[in-house]
């Protein structure tokens, strides 16, 4: 007996890892007994063509794309999935620094690749990178930013759903690398070093040696000054700074130098512009507060302290009065409590 069919849906399920399709026919006064001609496995989400046999039909003639045979009607088939991969499992974000971001997940059986998808929201991902290893490292990214990940795997003939989207926030920056940095020799044993203030920072590492490829952490300070002591005399020392925060730490300031002074004794007044002196000096006017007021270059001919004074055209007051070597720089004599009316 004949049975008639209108509408009728069949969903054929094929497992893990191949396709899951639904089957509809057209009406038709005769039964299904199958279904041949179908498109093979892995075909990609769409509707497609097949043909039906008729049951109790004898015939067996070669079907073609539109089945136009007695024994056979054409009926469609939709895929409503074609993933032979798996999507990515385990997908973690880590943030590595304020501009890294470290993503990983595990190993897709049979896939050769993968693909990550990056953006600012979770709802917003374009591809970043297609990578052949289970982690991505992607850098150059904003401080204290969130980003959202998801991973596709991928092989020759196919690729897998989207993983679990993830995320993670990028750590605030370290502060920047100081700049201005100074060194001032104070006197035979101690030197004065300064630098410019570094926004975000919450205190500085002082680095000092007797060449800038040879130092080490001096000191750990939480202003833009520091004071170095305890030094050797007529010695060069070099500095740099470096500022940090609790994000990390600045790269190192380019390295300045100076010198100790001298060691020696402070010479009477009367003898402190001696002719013992070889050579160009220079002599120095400094205010009681520290302040530089005035310096000229006294020739090696001069001897007179009132004749090297004078060059300095000083204004009444009280200074103290520093000798240097014109040609090193080196302090060769001082005096303290000038007076000029």
């Amino acid at each position: 007996m004949k049975r008639n069919f209108f509408n009728t849906r069949l969903m054929f399920f094929v497992l893990a890892g191949l396709i899951v399709f639904t089957l509809s026919w057209a009406r038709s006064t005769h039964s299904v007994e199958t279904l041949v001609a179908i498109s093979s496995v892995g075909e990609t989400h769409g509707t497609y063509t097949a043909c039906c046999k008729y049951k109790n039909c004898n015939k067996n003639p070669s079907q073609d794309s539109t089945c136009h045979q007695s024994c056979y009607s054409a009926c469609t088939y939709t895929t409503t999935t074609t993933d032979t991969l798996s999507g990515p499992t385990g997908v973690s974000a880590t943030a590595a620094s304020s501009s890294k971001i470290t993503v990983s997940w595990s190993s897709v059986n049979n896939a050769t690749g993968y693909f990550v998808y990056r953006g600012t929201s979770s709802s917003s991902l374009s591809k970043k990178a297609a990578v052949t290893t289970t982690s991505y490292s992607d850098t150059g990214l904003t401080a204290s930013a969130t980003y959202y990940y998801c991973v596709y795997a991928y092989s020759s003939s196919d690729t897998s759903a989207k993983s679990t989207t993830v995320s993670a926030t990028t750590s605030s920056a370290a502060p920047g690398t100081p700049s201005g940095v100074t060194a001032t020799t104070v006197s035979s044993s101690s030197i004065k070093v300064a630098w410019t203030t570094v926004s975000g920072a919450t205190g500085y590492y002082v680095y000092r040696g007797i060449s800038s490829a040879s130092f080490s952490q001096k000191a750990n300070v939480t202003t833009n000054l520091y004071t170095d002591t305890g030094l050797s005399a007529n010695t060069t020392y070099y500095y740099g700074i470096a500022s940090y925060n609790s994000s990390g730490t600045s790269d190192t300031s380019t390295f300045v130098n100076s010198k100790t002074n001298t060691t020696g004794t402070l010479p009477s007044k009367n003898s402190f512009i001696s002719a013992t002196y070889n050579g160009d000096r220079i002599i120095e006017a400094y205010l009681p507060n520290g302040r530089l007021a005035a310096s000229t270059r006294i020739l090696s001919t001069v001897t007179a302290k009132s004749e090297a004074v004078s060059g300095l055209c000083l204004r009444a007051g009280v200074y103290h009065l520093v000798i240097r070597d014109a040609a090193t720089g080196n302090k060769l004599a001082f005096e303290r409590g000038l007076i000029v009316k």
